[in-house]
């Protein structure tokens, strides 16, 4: 099988709820790329999953709002409430199998004419997919496989580029006290890790 028919096959097994581990470890095995890139969405596949994971999921792995976005749905993932009948327990193991699998913070593409690591896009995705504790857990784990500032900034005169994002959301999240409190510890977070590395911020 080609191997863009496998990294669809990975993508859609993802989405499954509760996931397939053992179908996941398979469909791998056979030749599917954990580093594969969304076309569609035009970010690493572990991007496209971390984003749309809570997202209603139509065939082919289509993603359907349930008609909430915004702050309000951040708001609701962080209150741990199931969103289209699932919730992110699944989250954290789906991002370790990747992990386990090979998947490369270093992996880059171009967009805009500016080089883009996939560690960017997998900090920046966990903004919006927020699933309570268990996104805090993924941003350390995340963290734990960083080991230079360039996988959080865009060029080594520019600040924590992602910290930043985080706490530019925090200033759209008036109202939402849960996601405002997951926004500040995630951001805290990014902002221990690089002091604790000299990183510049």
């Amino acid at each position: 099988m080609e191997k863009a028919k496998l990294n669809k096959l990975l993508l859609n097994a993802c989405y499954e709820y509760p996931p397939d581990f053992e179908k996941m470890q398979k469909i791998v095995d056979m030749g599917a790329d954990v580093n594969a890139f969304s076309e569609r969405m035009y970010e690493p596949i572990l991007s496209e999953i971390i984003d749309n994971y809570l997202s209603e999921i139509t065939g082919e792995g289509n993603v359907k709002c349930d008609g909430i976005c915004g702050v309000e749905l951040c708001d609701r993932m962080c209150k741990g409430e199931t969103v289209n009948g699932r919730d992110g327990r699944y989250l954290l193991p789906i991002v370790s199998f990747f992990f386990d699998n090979g998947f490369d913070l270093n992996r880059e593409y171009t967009y805009n004419n500016e080089k883009v690591l996939y560690a960017h896009d997998i900090l920046y995705s966990l903004i919006f997919a927020i699933c309570g504790e268990t996104s805090l857990d993924i941003l350390k784990l995340i963290l734990s496989k960083i080991t230079s500032s360039s996988q959080m900034c865009y060029s080594d005169n520019e600040p924590i580029i992602v910290e930043y994002y985080f706490a530019e959301d925090f200033n759209y999240s008036e109202g939402y006290e849960d996601y405002s409190h997951y926004l500040s510890k995630a951001s805290k977070m990014i902002e221990d890790f690089a002091k604790q590395k000299g990183w510049k911020l």
